[in-house]
């Protein structure tokens, strides 16, 4: 997760910019041009050193966003899961999607005692 330098103050930017370039210096050399990877490995690594001044609020706030929109798919499938077709939609759809949402609905119902 990218969240190294969004949580990151201003006001303490400048020092743990500098502890954050010395351990990718010491990590994978200096004086180079680091990849996304390197730059997590090195922000996991500050991390475990409590070296980073981090945001908290914010670390919260980016949780609180993965977490919604991980229950908003999580809605969006269940919908999708448990739809009730119309019989107007059902005279519309061809055998094979109707028996294939029977077979579903079946497998549904005797699997439900399991979840």
């Amino acid at each position: 997760m990218n969240l190294w330098l969004s949580i990151l103050s201003l006001s303490t930017m400048t020092a743990m910019g500098k502890q954050f370039n010395k351990t990718l210096d010491a990590m994978f050399g200096a004086n180079r041009t680091y990849t996304i990877e390197q730059f997590e490995r090195a922000y996991q690594v500050c991390c475990a050193n409590n070296s980073l001044e981090l945001d908290r609020a914010e670390i919260a706030k980016q949780e609180q966003a993965a977490a919604k929109e991980r229950a908003k798919a999580a809605r969006a499938k269940r919908a999708v899961e448990t739809r009730v077709y119309t019989e107007a939609e059902k005279e519309e759809m061809s055998l094979r999607r109707i028996a294939t949402a029977r077979r579903t609905a079946k497998s549904k119902k005797r699997y439900a005692a399991y979840w």
